[in-house]
């Protein structure tokens, strides 16, 4: 991070979430903004976060003309170098108002804005990003899994889920669900191989909250059969079954069918069509 020489080693450390939700923990004390406080300042605040820590190992920025775009993006504004100026400014006092040391925070150098802080920032996206790369270069499978396993219980849900309209969040966005996935795939292959069912069901739970029509319900029953599980493996792909078609308007993919050819004929009962599954649901009442 810029200023990092700065630093003063005696401040306790200014932790920031962007994955799931955004929050700000400056030591112990939650950092919380006055609900007046223009939520322009407070996207100003992600905007330079992000863009300072996530891009060249902590020492990125954010030229002005893309944190225009960024900030007021389509918004017809007379006069929106001002309404920066006035933003900057706002953001600043917000800062420490809230608990913050007195420090300037938002430097611009050569048309380029940083954040800059006398303490150390500590965003989730960073680690998770690392954890993610340090999982790739790592040589050994098990050492692997343990940085991948770390980032996927890092990912808490979508970078920045109140601002998902933004397009900046947007792209983001897309690029560390293509890091979540991925990793999250590989792991539960190992854990499956290492026979760690427990531990798939509780990765899958997540997934399968953030994102529901991902299939990672047809992971989880996977796992279910492993543990000999099959009430609650059926009972999966039924709601899943059901919540596909009642928003989607589909039907589950092959693999999900085959999963559940497989289970009705472990459980003793093969089905042909699909008024059979109906007929039976209706009787066992699932």
């Amino acid at each position: 991070m810029r200023g990092g020489n700065h630093m003063d080693k005696q401040l306790p450390e200014l932790k920031v979430n962007m994955l799931g939700r955004f929050s700000i923990t400056y030591g112990d004390q939650p950092i919380t903004f006055k609900r007046n406080s223009a939520t322009k300042a407070v996207k100003l605040l992600q905007i330079l976060l992000h863009s300072s820590l996530t891009e060249n190992q902590g020492n990125g920025g954010i030229s002005r003309a893309q944190l225009l775009d960024d900030l007021f993006g389509r918004e017809e504004l007379a006069n929106v170098g001002n309404n920066l100026r006035v933003t900057v400014f706002r953001l600043r006092k917000m800062l420490i108002e809230a608990g913050l040391p007195e420090y300037d925070y938002i430097v611009k150098e050569k048309g380029v804005f940083y954040w800059r802080s006398p303490m150390k920032t500590d965003l989730d996206v960073v680690r998770f990003v690392e954890l993610i790369r340090e999982g790739e270069q790592a040589e050994e499978k098990a050492k692997k899994m343990e940085l991948w396993e770390q980032a996927c219980r890092l990912y808490k849900g979508e970078l920045l889920p109140m601002q998902s309209g933004e397009d900046w969040v947007i792209m983001n966005s897309v690029h560390y669900k293509e890091k979540y996935s991925k990793a999250l795939r590989s792991l539960c292959e190992y854990k499956k191989e290492q026979q760690e069912y427990d531990t798939i069901l509780e990765l899958t739970d997540t997934a399968m909250e953030i994102y529901p029509f991902d299939e990672w319900q047809s992971v989880k029953i996977d796992a279910l059969m492993g543990m000999n599980r099959y009430k609650e493996a059926y009972q999966l792909y039924d709601a899943t079954s059901r919540m596909f078609f009642e928003e989607l308007g589909i039907t589950p993919s092959e693999r999900m069918m085959n999963q559940f050819q497989e289970m009705s004929e472990r459980m003793g009962r093969t089905y042909h069509a699909a008024g059979e599954i109906k007929e039976d649901l209706k009787e066992t009442g699932v």
